[in-house]
């Protein structure tokens, strides 16, 4: 597929809305100040909607609305793509006169990409079938369709009626012919403006705005709602993204180069460098939201045992049981405090959420850097439904941006920089998350047992105070804040104890190493059967490789993701 142009990806890494467009050719001259209008107020609306989501139109530049369109959205700063049937001097030769040519030429040289579809119609093939394959391209990849049509059904292969009812009717009942949720992304509406033809009768409520969803069944939200919730997450995240500052930006650096280094980036085409920075700022951020909420746990933790030394000193060495009264409620309002701010600020489920599109990002990347055609979203996070579609959405974003792309076969970068670097990281995790855990287990037993051994001396003392002799025992009872600090000591290293296992479960320590060993078994896996040779059957078997890996690894993903979700922050109860 090759790319007639292509201009500088937007480098922030944000996810962008796809907005397509279809309709008549024959527009009225006298109504295109007011479709103008319609257009306009249509865009606009979604940039109030998602004030940080930058859009980009997907318009063919067919005459008539797929350049009123064009025209509007370039004014409002709007991102253009312009998908084509056939190649370019093919397509052009379909327009009227040499004027429609260069309305063209000027209208595409503005536009971020123009390119040629993968499944472009042979040169000889009937313009219908041409037009059909680059309208549903549209539909399929856009998630809000504007539709400048009269609402006639025309009965025309490829025209804005058959396009339209393929949007609204087809597409869903393909995304429920399986056993799970419609697709999120699918589910995006179409913002019909009714619209007069040449030498038609004017439609009644003309240029009047229909928002129509697509038909939907199997799922506990309406597609208003999957849509609405989808382009909320992915707006919020592209915010974390404007308010990350100069440190997200040298994190999501380095995140870039570890996924390809910036020298063979260069050389890629639009749509791979785009989710190689989406990629490197979900890391980045990924990242950013871990460290604070393996920050929340920590504090969390030490300032409940804080709170239990605080009362346990004060009533049973001090003897001032009114100031624990007080130390204990205090330090440990101050972790709810603590817990508080986590939740409201969304840490976990924010460091949740900007690993799952990290990850997918990256097997998104690399199986497009080898040559495959395929959607990471069709295979992730399904049993997370509602609460992850975002990720999903924002995933197929980026897969259809790619779309645009050139081929790319690149087996080579993808053996070097997916799987050595994955097999290296995760073959030095295990073994250092194993080394952890174990520190962990070992510091719960110590403390279980020095308090099991002073709650032992305690009973004797008290049961059989002249068990150690009468020396002992004398001094003891000349002594009494022996028995107060070992009453002290049995408890602290209790609490300390059950504090840590619990400390230890909501970190998932044992969770990580499990899932490090198996994810290093399959990249070794991979990388043994990956060829190093480049014959055609070599590409092919890697190929099935790469993709049988990414499957897996998303299985993987998604599992941990699922399990981390359900254990929550929380202040643990100490005393």
């Amino acid at each position: 597929m090759p790319s007639v142009s292509s201009a500088a990806p937007d480098v922030s890494g944000r996810i962008p809305l796809l907005i397509g467009v279809t309709g008549h050719r024959d527009l009225r001259d006298s109504d295109r100040p007011t479709l103008e209008t319609k257009v306009r107020a249509i865009l606009e609306e979604q940039r109030r909607n998602y004030p940080h989501t930058p859009l980009i139109l997907l318009s063919p530049l067919a005459e008539g609305a797929d350049r009123l369109a064009a025209r509007v959205a370039l004014d409002l700063g709007v991102r253009l793509y312009v998908p084509l049937p056939v190649s370019r001097d093919s397509y052009m030769a379909d327009f009227q006169d040499a004027a429609s040519r260069d309305e063209f030429n000027a209208l595409a040289a503005r536009a971020d990409a123009v390119y040629v579809l993968t499944e472009k119609c042979e040169e000889n093939a009937p313009r219908d079938e041409c037009y059909k394959q680059v309208g549903r391209f549209v539909a399929e990849h856009c998630q809000i369709l504007i539709a400048l049509w009269d609402g006639v059904d025309a009965d025309k292969v490829g025209g804005t009626s058959d396009i339209v009812d393929w949007r609204l009717k087809i597409l869903p009942r393909e995304a429920t012919s399986q056993l799970h949720p419609p697709d999120p992304v699918r589910s995006g509406p179409v913002y019909q403006i009714i619209t007069p033809r040449q030498g038609s009768a004017e439609p009644a409520n003309a240029f009047a705005v229909l928002r129509r969803f697509p038909e939907s069944s199997g799922h506990e939200s309406t597609p208003e709602q999957i849509f609405r919730e989808a382009y909320s997450g992915i707006d919020r995240f592209n915010k974390s993204i404007a308010a990350g500052g100069a440190s997200l930006s040298e994190a999501a650096a380095q995140s870039r180069a570890q996924l390809l280094p910036d020298i063979e980036a260069e050389k890629l085409p639009n749509g791979l460098r785009i989710t190689r920075q989406c990629f490197a700022v979900a890391d980045a951020l990924a990242g950013k939201y871990r460290s604070r909420t393996l920050g929340s746990h920590r504090w969390i933790f030490i300032l409940v045992f804080l709170a239990v030394c605080g009362y346990e000193l004060s009533a049973h060495v001090f003897h001032r049981e009114v100031i624990g009264f007080f130390i204990y409620p205090l330090v440990l309002g101050i972790a709810y405090a603590v817990y508080l701010l986590a939740r409201r600020r969304n840490y976990q489920d924010r460091y949740h959420d900007f690993r799952a599109l990290a990850e997918g990002l990256r097997i998104q990347f690399y199986w497009r850097l080898a040559g495959l055609d395929l959607s990471v979203e069709e295979f992730y996070l399904r049993r997370q439904r509602r609460e992850m579609n975002w990720v999903r959405a924002a995933i197929r974003d980026c897969w259809s941006l790619q779309r645009g792309d050139p081929p790319t076969i690149r087996i080579d970068l993808v053996r070097e920089y997916w799987l050595k670097n994955q097999l290296e990281y995760f073959t030095q995790r295990a073994p250092q998350e194993h080394a952890r855990e174990r520190r962990y287990k070992i510091a719960i037993r110590v403390s279980l047992g020095i308090g099991l051994v002073l709650a032992v001396a305690l009973a004797v003392l008290r049961g059989k105070p002249t068990a150690l002799g009468e020396n002992w025992y004398k001094w003891i009872e000349d002594h009494h804040q022996v028995e107060e600090l070992l009453i002290l000591f049995s408890t602290l290293p209790m609490v300390l104890s059950a504090l840590l296992h619990n400390y230890r479960e909501r970190i998932e320590l044992g969770s990580h190493v499990k899932q490090y060993k198996v994810m290093g078994v399959l990249f070794a896996t991979a990388w043994n059967r990956l060829s190093t040779k480049n014959s055609n059957e070599s590409v092919a078997a890697d190929q099935a490789v790469i993709e049988e890996l990414g499957r897996e690894a998303l299985v993987e993903n998604g599992d941990w993701v699922l399990m981390l979700r359900d254990r929550p922050l929380i202040v643990p109860h100490a005393k």
